[in-house]
C-alpha cells in the first residue's frame, strides 16, 4: 500500500498548481499519449503518462483517466480514491455522476475500515489505515483493499499501537482505539546483565518517521515523473536536431515546424527540471525530518539470578 501513499502524495503536491500555457500543451500531449496506450491495453505505461500529465496540469479529466488505468491494473483502492477525489473537485454534473458511479462500482470489491479514536485532538497524533495516512478524527472511515488490514496509531510520548484484522470484499470492520494502548511486556534477554548495568535501545520517533517516509515517497515519485518527462523531451528534441535532420546541432532549422518542435522540447525539459527540483527538495526534507527526529528509548536491565529488572520507555 506504500504505492497508494506515494501516488496520492504526488497528486496532492501538484493539485493546487496552475499550469503555464506551455505546461498545458505538454500535459495535453502526454494525456493523448496515455489515451492511445490505454486503448492498446498498455495500462502501466498509460498510467505513467497520465501521472506526468497530471503533474503538469492537474485536470479532473486526467485524474479520471488515471483512475481507470489503476482499476485495470487491479489497484482498486487507488482507483476508488481517484474517482472520489475527481467527483469532489469537478463542477460538471455529468462528470460528477460518472466519477461517483465508477467509485460506487468498486465499493463491493473493497473493504471498509472504521476506526474510533474518541479524542483525536492531541497534537502530533498520526493515524495510518491500510497503508494510508489518514487525518485523525473521532471516527474515521477508510476504504481499503481486502485482506489483512493494519491500523497504526502513534500517540506522542507513547509506543506506537498496531492492530490488524482480516477483511473480505464488501465487509466493514471496526477498530476501537478509544481505550488505553495495550501494555507490551518485554521479554528478558538471554544473556543476563546484572541490575544496575542498563541497556539502552534507541529508535526514531514513529510519527516523524512516518512523515519522513511520506516526504521521501512523494519526492521519489516526483523525481521519477521528472525523469519520464525529461526522456520524452529528449526524444522530441532528437527527432529534429542533429546531422541529417531539419535542425543542426546549433538549432538552426530549415522549417518553421522544426523550430516549433525544438522549442517545444526545450519547454518540456524545463518543466521536467522544475518537477525534479521539487522532488529532490521533498526527498531532502524527508531525510532532514528523519535525521532530526527525536529518539524514543528503552532502558531494559535484564533479569539475573539474584533478582529482577524493570523496563522503562520514554522520548527525548
Amino acid at each position: 500500500m506504500s504505492r497508494v501513499v506515494g501516488l496520492l502524495l504526488v497528486l496532492e503536491a501538484v493539485a493546487a498548481a496552475q499550469p503555464t500555457p506551455d505546461q498545458a500543451v505538454q500535459a495535453k500531449q502526454l494525456w493523448e499519449d496515455g489515451r492511445k496506450l490505454a486503448a492498446a491495453g498498455k495500462y502501466q505505461q498509460a498510467c505513467d503518462e497520465f501521472t506526468r500529465s497530471y503533474a503538469l496540469d492537474p485536470a479532473v479529466g486526467t485524474e479520471l483517466n488515471l483512475g481507470d488505468c489503476q482499476e485495470h491494473l487491479g489497484h482498486l483502492a487507488i482507483a476508488y480514491h481517484l474517482f472520489e477525489d475527481a467527483a469532489k473537485k469537478d463542477s460538471d454534473a455529468d462528470r460528477i455522476k460518472y466519477a461517483r458511479g465508477r467509485a460506487d462500482a468498486l465499493t463491493d470489491k473493497l473493504a471498509t475500515a472504521v476506526v474510533t479514536l474518541g479524542d483525536a485532538t492531541t497534537p502530533g497524533l498520526v493515524l495510518k489505515v491500510g497503508g494510508q495516512l489518514v487525518p485523525p478524527e473521532a471516527s474515521v472511515t477508510a476504504v481499503v483493499e481486502p485482506g489483512t488490514v493494519e491500523v497504526e496509531l502513534d500517540r506522542p510520548g507513547q509506543p506506537p499501537e498496531t492492530r490488524t484484522q482480516p477483511a473480505k470484499a464488501g465487509e466493514t470492520i471496526v477498530f476501537d482505539l478509544t481505550g488505553k494502548p495495550p501494555i507490551v511486556v518485554k521479554q528478558p534477554v538471554e544473556a543476563a546483565v546484572p541490575i544496575g548495568h542498563e541497556h539502552f535501545v534507541e529508535k526514531r520517533k514513529h510519527s516523524r518517521v512516518l512523515l519522513a517516509e511520506g516526504l521521501v515517497a512523494g519526492g521519489g515519485a516526483l523525481i521519477l515523473t521528472s525523469a519520464g518527462v525529461a526522456f520524452y523531451a529528449k526524444s522530441q528534441y532528437d527527432d529534429v536536431v542533429g546531422p541529417g535532420k531539419p535542425c543542426d546541432v546549433n538549432v538552426r532549422c530549415n522549417t518553421a515546424s522544426a523550430i516549433d518542435k525544438a522549442n517545444h522540447a526545450v519547454h518540456i525539459a524545463d518543466a521536467a527540471t522544475v518537477i525534479g527540483v521539487v522532488g529532490l527538495a521533498a526527498a531532502a526534507a524527508g531525510v532532514v525530518v528523519y535525521v532530526t527526529a527525536p529518539k524514543e528509548f528503552v532502558v531494559a536491565p535484564a533479569l539475573s539470578g539474584q533478582g529482577g529488572g524493570i523496563t522503562l520507555s520514554g522520548t527525548f
